[in-house]
């Protein structure tokens, strides 16, 4: 099948800025304006972007891919890595956006593709571009960074004003760098929500645009999609003296640029010479924060795996079971030793002895520290009662609960309990199985039975070695 070819001279529009600078706002106004989005649109959220974020989902999923390709992610501080576009992940995504144009932008004479991301990834459109013959125009909106700092606090997606700082100068300065030779135009985000109709008409003289008629109808869906009171988080001299002071110089200096010269011809100029700054600073830090980002990586990975080990032995806990006759010693071995989630309701094990062993006394034994409640105990099927009263002797000190449990607690492993389970009958008789009911406490619970184990431990030990008289 012949792939479209698409129209001669369309106006292909791409809008750059960072996440939560009003990107989405310039994408809504031109899809309002005539402007095609794509067929397949990220859906609105309500508490995040309820008018629509206007990003192609397919266009997120090809940076996205790249992102991962190459170890970054939306709030990542760092440049690309060096020689990224020599990669064939770079190739790759070349063919992937100029078949998404040939696909669906084939026939529209005006379109437009909105991404935050494109302030990394621009290289890739303007080759992918540059193939179909097609003149690329770029639209990059600004918007002060505290409000950015504030919104993504707002919806969860970073805490760190700093980090957001950093990453705001890096999207503005990739934008800048990227877009060199190409058609563009800047707009301050609060500029454009003041006065739509003034900046919308200088953006089109400099991108060489003549805009469609728009009637008074689609003029108030403009104004009503473009509502100020949509500006959860505003920024103006003196509202938040804390935070203006917080602001790093380069950082204050880019968004004066921003704010006082967006509509200057000296704009990229200055833009150009702070990213200058910048990037000198970078060729510092920039080591620093990679090997930085390595560590905590590698410090997560390890801590994800012992987080899944210790999962794996709370969830697992070794419980064995020893029996002997009164007057005698236990043989080494444990009886074969169970393993069972004892988490939640209680846990039944059970252990089938040799033929014709007898026991006086049956000893639990615990694999994994912790708080353990013993329900119940059965011999060849027959409960044995007060479990409480007929504790011979533990490990450390042992509880009781009102329904009759006994409860053990070791802050260090290898805790047991001793129960006789003589009967008033002179002569033992056989066991063939041993059954428990028994459950590993949570939470409060078993804070508790810790701390009073390890107080009850203490208190053994001065009573039986008491301090000498002063």
């Amino acid at each position: 099948m012949q792939a479209n070819t698409p129209t001669s001279d369309p106006t292909a529009l791409l809008v750059l800025g960072m996440h939560r600078g009003g990107t989405s706002a310039m994408a809504g106004l031109l899809h309002l304006l005539g402007f095609d989005a794509g067929p397949s649109l990220m859906p609105a959220v309500d508490g995040v972007n309820r008018k629509g974020f206007w990003e192609h989902l397919d266009v997120y999923r090809i940076h996205e891919r790249l992102f991962a390709a190459f170890g970054r992610s939306i709030l990542d501080p760092r440049e690309m890595p060096a020689g990224w576009r020599d990669h064939p992940e770079f190739q790759t995504a070349v063919s992937e956006v100029r078949a998404l144009i040939e696909r669906d932008f084939a026939a529209t004479a005006r379109w437009v593709v909105k991404d935050p991301r494109l302030c990394k990834f621009v290289p890739v459109w303007l080759e992918a571009l540059a193939s179909l013959g097609i003149r690329p125009r770029v639209v990059l909106v600004a918007r002060h960074p505290a409000e950015i700092a504030r919104s993504t606090r707002a919806i969860g997606w970073s805490d760190s004003t700093a980090r957001v700082n950093l990453c705001w100068l890096q999207y503005m300065f990739d934008a800048e760098r990227g877009t060199r030779g190409v058609l563009r135009s800047c707009v301050n985000y609060a500029d454009l929500l003041a006065d739509w109709r003034a900046q919308i008409a200088r953006i089109g003289s400099e991108l060489q645009i003549e805009w469609p008629a728009v009637d008074d109808e689609r003029v108030a869906e403009i104004e009503a999609f473009l509502d100020a009171r949509e500006r959860h988080h505003v920024e103006s001299a003196g509202t938040h003296p804390e935070t203006e002071a917080a602001l790093p110089a380069l950082v204050t200096d880019l968004h004066d640029v921003f704010r006082d010269h967006a509509a200057s011809p000296d704009l990229w100029g200055r833009v150009e010479a702070l990213g200058d700054i910048y990037r000198r600073g970078e060729a510092v830090f920039g080591p620093c924060l990679d090997q930085d980002i390595i560590d905590l990586t590698l410090t997560r990975l390890a801590m994800e795996q012992q987080r899944a080990q210790i999962a794996q032995s709370l969830q697992y806990d070794i419980v064995a079971i020893r029996c002997r006759r009164a007057g005698e010693a236990y043989r080494d071995e444990a009886q074969a030793a169970q393993h069972g989630d004892l988490h939640g309701a209680a846990t039944h094990l059970q252990w089938d002895l040799p033929a014709g062993t007898q026991a006086d006394l049956v000893r639990v034994e615990f694999g994994q520290p912790g708080a353990f409640m013993l329900r119940a105990l059965r011999i060849d099927g027959v409960a044995i009662e007060g479990l409480v009263d007929r504790i011979a002797s533990s490990s450390v000190r042992t509880m009781q609960r009102r329904d009759g449990a006994v409860g053990v607690a070791s802050a260090h492993g290898g805790a047991w309990v001793e129960f006789d389970i003589r009967t008033r009958q002179a002569d033992t008789p056989p066991c063939g199985r041993v059954e428990i009911e028994l459950q590993r406490e949570s939470g409060a619970a078993e804070l508790a039975a810790l701390i009073t184990s390890a107080v009850g431990d203490a208190l053994d030990a001065r009573d039986a070695h008491p301090m000498p008289p002063a």
